[in-house]
């Protein structure tokens, strides 16, 4: 169903915005968060909505937003729903939407001739509160939870998550909290492939950084915000050998502000064997803002550069 621009007089915003460009085409997707009705204020009845936007040549056109809520939440066979009704379900989301910034595609996974897109989101109702990750193999047109059990919760309680992949082909969950992040990681057993599309993996258990040795930790008060966590290949200024980098960004300071970016080197891959030890031992990099400033995304450009984008 095509989203109306206007519904009951009232213009429609479209916002939290999350984007992707297909590596090997000109398909880009674009996700939002749609509707009059706020996140916050979500009810089983009155949810906001998820658009899709989509894209063949780059950008340069667009087609008309797309409603794909019944796919997430609020109703029958939703990916967080188990019933019609918040009151006969043991789950039933009713609100939810796509982390802002980047889409995820994967760099391991392609099913038939598209490399799958993961995407994180925040999600509330009956027996439902947190990150969710969930991921598409045809470019963001159709969605499925990562995992298929929709009483697990990947990580009760966060806030915005962002997802990742590490260079075995694992995906890690980082979620905006206070002072820090709190991150998860899907362990595969078997990759996806187009004979089987499921694979077979599953979640290791929430992590806190500030618990952690060398976690990332802030001692500000009113930082919790959504950033972003980049995945870059690298090489080691002091050996000159490749490295593999993983990045973070975050506010630094009181009240969202002083954005940053924090890296861990994870050339060795005992170094995100389990959510723990990935947690441990990340360095205070570059700071880019020295004002107010808050939500945060970036990506390795064509010419090997990091675009970083930010709100201050």
């Amino acid at each position: 169903d095509v989203l109306p621009l206007v519904e009951s007089s009232d213009v429609v915003g479209l916002g939290d915005p999350a984007l992707v460009a297909d590596r090997e085409s000109g398909k880009m997707t674009l996700i939002c968060v749609s509707g009059q009705q706020l996140y916050p204020n979500a009810t089983a009845t009155s949810h906001p909505k998820v658009a899709g936007v989509y894209s063949t040549d780059n950008g340069v056109t667009w087609g008309d937003p797309v409603d794909l809520t019944d796919q997430f939440f609020g109703a029958e066979g939703s990916l967080l729903a188990d019933a019609g009704t918040a009151d006969a379900s043991t789950t039933f989301a009713y609100a939810g939407f796509f982390g802002s910034g980047k889409i995820l595609q994967s760099r391991k996974t392609k099913i038939n001739d598209t490399y799958r897109l993961y995407a994180a989101m925040l999600c509330q109702g009956k027996n439902v509160q947190g990150a969710y990750v969930v991921y598409s193999d045809d470019f963001g047109h159709t969605w499925k939870l990562l995992g298929g059990n929709k009483a697990f919760k990947a990580a009760s309680g966060s806030d915005e998550p962002k997802v990742e992949e590490l260079p075995n082909g694992d995906i890690v969950l980082s979620c905006r909290k206070t002072q820090g992040r709190y991150f998860n990681i899907w362990h595969w057993t078997s990759l996806p492939t187009t004979g089987n599309t499921n694979g077979a993996g599953t979640w290791g258990s929430v992590v806190d950084s500030k618990s952690c040795t060398g976690g990332i930790n802030h001692t500000c008060s009113g930082n919790s915000c959504n950033g972003e966590i980049l995945y870059v290949e690298a090489t080691n200024a002091a050996t000159g050998e490749p490295a593999k980098l993983m990045l973070q960004s975050i506010p630094a300071g009181d009240n969202r502000s002083n954005v940053e970016i924090w890296y861990k080197d994870i050339t060795d891959a005992s170094s995100y064997a389990n959510t723990q030890t990935f947690a441990s031992n990340w360095v205070k990099g570059l700071q880019v803002s020295t004002t107010s400033s808050t939500y945060s995304t970036m990506t390795v450009q064509k010419d090997g550069k990091i675009g970083f984008f930010y709100e201050e």
